[in-house]
């Protein structure tokens, strides 16, 4: 069975939110499973977001990428506030349940390291746009944590803010590594285009210690 038309099953196995979160979460930490998993949140999320809109299709699907969440596949642009944004703003007023399950699929959608590991980079700028998406998400996920305030008699809030920050560090933590990796010799090689290191020999003004080094 294909990628695509699993998801579609495995989505459709129930109708409830959070037994799809439970049933997603269920796929395993391999190199096939990190990859349906994206996938299959990205559908699970894109239908509790936009419930009245037809499910993606099959190349939306397999050529997912990370700049298509915020987004949701529905331009091509990134706006001020993104559709993603603006979704989980409307849960915050109509269904603080949902919104969990929303940030938890989404925490899927995103990958991990095994996810990212496994990709198949053909250059280092397909590197800086990931991490260029994911700076946007980060940002954007501000946006709506900037919304909710803290209230004793609203714990429910709290705990979504909380929740949403820490996905949000999650992601700073992988940004502050790639920017780190990024300040190394290898990856200035690999821009540059120096293909090979020299050795060089220092000589010294005493013979003798010249000659230990021959």
């Amino acid at each position: 069975m294909r990628v695509p038309d699993l998801c579609r099953r495995l989505h459709d196995v129930s109708d409830h939110h959070h037994n799809r979160v439970h049933l997603t979460d269920l796929v395993p930490g391999t190199v096939r499973g990190s990859f349906l998993q994206v996938r299959l949140s990205y559908v699970c999320l894109r239908a509790l977001l936009l419930p009245d809109d037809n499910q993606p299709n099959d190349e939306e699907i397999i050529r997912l990428k990370l700049s298509n969440i915020p987004n949701l596949c529905c331009c091509s642009e990134t706006p001020p506030v993104s559709p993603l944004a603006k979704a989980l703003r409307a849960l915050l007023e109509q269904d603080l349940y949902k919104m969990i399950s929303a940030i938890k699929f989404l925490d899927m959608c995103v990958g991990d390291d095994l996810y990212r590991s496994n990709q198949p980079w053909t250059a280092l700028e397909l590197w800086g746009q990931f991490y260029q998406s994911l700076e946007y998400l980060i940002n954007q996920m501000n946006l709506v944590i900037r919304i909710i305030k803290d209230n004793i008699s609203a714990m429910d809030l709290s705990k979504i803010k909380d929740s949403l920050s820490k996905l949000k560090v999650k992601w700073s933590l992988s940004l502050q590594d790639h920017r780190k990796k990024q300040r190394s010799i290898f990856p200035w090689l690999s821009q540059t285009g120096s293909g090979c290191i020299t050795q060089e020999v220092l000589r010294s003004h005493h013979p003798s210690l010249d000659d230990d080094l021959d």
